[in-house]
């Protein structure tokens, strides 16, 4: 049987970019804050559950560089698995 997690967070912010991302980070530790950060809400535990400030990074997606030589790959925080590709 799965349990049910229910939360209330202080503020839910989607930011656009990197930068607004470090300021309500910084705004939520001045504040007292814990800051916790949605996934696609596949999880069933309460892994974003959060009475601070939660984060929906969804507009903050995509492959940002590849590596060949390293076989490595900068993928922002909102990015979907399906959209990464093989």
């Amino acid at each position: 049987m799965r349990e049910r997690f229910e939360y209330v967070a202080a503020r839910i912010e989607r930011p656009g970019s990197i930068e607004i991302v470090q300021e309500l980070v910084a705004g939520a530790a001045r504040d007292g804050q814990t800051v916790r950060v949605a996934g696609a809400g596949h999880s069933f535990s309460p892994i974003c559950a959060t009475d601070g400030l939660l984060l929906d990074l969804i507009d903050l997606s995509g492959v940002t560089s590849i590596d060949t030589h390293k076989q490595t790959a900068t993928i922002l925080g909102g990015t979907r698995i399906h959209q990464i590709g093989y």
